[in-house]
């Protein structure tokens, strides 16, 4: 707590911002005008916060614990602004920037300040991303029996789950990250007391999430969530085979998903055309952006310019790499190498590697749909992955404080 702060002003404060992430973790897959609202929120609130209670040193110190990822993050944005003089649209990518500052690099470090504060820790971030999830997967489920979502009415995709979202491949991520989630929730049965009720009911809600993930029929997503289970199951390679019940839950796992896959024609067909390579025309648009990258090389086109750019119907790149180096050139790629490079390096010290599956799974998924240039939905989720990464560092100075007041 603020050395300045009443019990009563600090109270309030602390459910004031408590509600303002829970009201931007459950609009991140929605992008809408409470997720602007949200973000908008955070950072008055974190303004007001540091002006009243006069905690301006603590920004330094939060700063010097997780500077490499921020200097990641400087170089990506200075990559950026260089694009955006040399771009199609100086001006539009100019008001770019500014976004990706506001809505991704300063909620990062707003979040490390309230977390570095107290009023909240990783355990309330889980569950509440928990909540969200599961209530978007009952809504899947819902347009399942119905083929009409329960909040907006909204209809299949091509045959596949959307719930209240704007594609199939956006509600395959969040699947594949719930289904990511509940499975490493469950592997740690064994060294977390859980009720077992609770046991029960996160069960449930994985072969749930399983069942909207591929019914979602998003290649992508699938993918993703397998690179997930072969990460886990490669490191902890010993362990699985050591234990019975780890083993039994896994032939279970692969017995349930080769059933559902051969009683569902569709989900089949699906497979099918993964195994043969089939695009979506995602060929066609890497050739072409490969042959425009090759004329601005260095510093790229400016964010957005495939809109102006590709020839082709379809006009976002569907892949990271590619569309950082159409975007911000060679320079932004090392902006993003830098950065990724330094959360990798973060995971292997505060050694928790799986981090690094959730990361590693998702990046695969980027590779196919999405990107972290301008896209709210991939970039909310990239910062909440930086956010649980980082956190490990601010962990040193709560501790510190702890034991500061302690000592007094």
């Amino acid at each position: 707590m603020p050395m300045q702060a009443t019990k009563r002003d600090y109270l309030k404060d602390f459910h004031l911002l408590q509600g303002m992430l829970i009201l931007w973790i459950l609009f991140i897959p929605l992008k809408n005008t409470l997720y602007q609202i949200s973000v908008i929120l955070i950072i008055l609130m974190f303004v007001y916060h540091i002006i009243q209670f006069q905690t301006y040193k603590t920004l330094r110190i939060i700063f010097t614990h997780t500077k490499s990822i921020f200097f990641g993050l400087g170089m990506i944005m200075l990559s950026m602004l260089i694009s955006s003089l040399l771009g199609l649209d100086p001006s539009k990518n100019f008001i770019d920037l500014l976004k990706f500052f506001y809505r991704f690099v300063a909620i990062l470090f707003i979040l490390l300040y309230f977390y570095q504060q107290q009023f909240f820790n990783r355990k309330f971030c889980v569950t509440v991303i928990l909540i969200t999830l599961t209530l978007y997967a009952l809504d899947g489920l819902y347009q399942y029996v119905t083929h009409y979502d329960l909040l907006f009415h909204k209809p299949l995709e091509k045959g596949g789950l959307i719930g209240p979202m704007f594609s199939r491949n956006i509600f395959g991520l969040f699947m594949a990250c719930y289904a990511s989630l509940l499975f490493y929730s469950m592997v740690t049965f064994q060294t977390i007391r859980y009720p077992f009720l609770l046991k029960t009911i996160l069960v449930f809600l994985f072969f749930l999430s399983l069942f909207l993930l591929f019914h979602s029929l998003s290649r992508a997503s699938w993918v993703a969530f397998a690179i997930f289970i072969v990460l886990y199951a490669l490191f902890n390679a010993k362990q699985i085979l050591l234990s019975k019940k780890n083993l039994f839950f896994l032939m279970l796992l692969l017995a349930g998903v080769f059933a559902l896959f051969d009683f569902s024609p569709a989900l089949m067909n699906r497979f099918q055309s993964l195994l043969q390579g089939q695009d979506a025309n995602r060929f066609a648009i890497w050739k072409e952006t490969l042959a425009l990258i090759s004329h601005r090389l260095w510093f790229g086109y400016g964010v957005d310019a495939s809109i102006t750019l590709l020839k082709i119907s379809v006009k976002h790149v569907h892949n990271m790499i590619l569309e950082i180096a159409l975007y911000l050139g060679i320079f932004g790629i090392i902006g993003y190498a830098v950065l990724l490079g330094s959360v990798y390096k973060t995971i292997y010290i505060i050694k928790q590697y799986h981090y690094a599956f959730f990361l590693t799974s998702f990046l695969v998924l980027l590779q196919f749909d999405g990107g972290l240039v301008n896209s709210k939905v991939h970039l909310s989720i990239f910062v909440v992955y930086l956010w649980f990464i980082s956190s490990h560092g601010i962990d040193t100075i709560i501790i510190s404080n702890h034991t500061q007041k302690m000592e007094s």
